[in-house]
């Protein structure tokens, strides 16, 4: 009788270690994974963050007014109209 009883007790506490290592393992790999997520977000966030700085230096680039007439100049090949070519238009004001 003495030895059934040990003989369960031995298993149940060799059943409840395995059960609980199988948890463990489970918990570590959750871990991993989801560390690895992070991680990965941390880097595209850093690579955005360094793309949208990238696009507020041309912004502000092109927000400049001496730019602007440079680029209309030199890549739009925009010009300044002629007298002849300017029309001048007068709004009348509604009273």
């Amino acid at each position: 009788m003495k030895d059934s009883k040990k003989a369960i007790t031995l298993s149940t506490l060799v059943l409840s270690i395995v059960v609980s290592s199988v948890f463990l393992i489970k918990q570590i790999y959750e871990f991993r994974t989801s560390n690895a997520k992070v991680y990965s977000l941390v880097t595209s966030i850093e690579e955005l963050s360094f793309h949208s700085n990238i696009l507020i230096e041309d912004i502000s680039y092109y927000k400049n007014q001496t730019n602007i007439l440079t680029v209309a100049k030199e890549k739009l090949n925009m010009r300044i109209p002629t007298k002849s070519e300017k029309i001048l238009i007068l709004s009348e004001k509604k009273t």
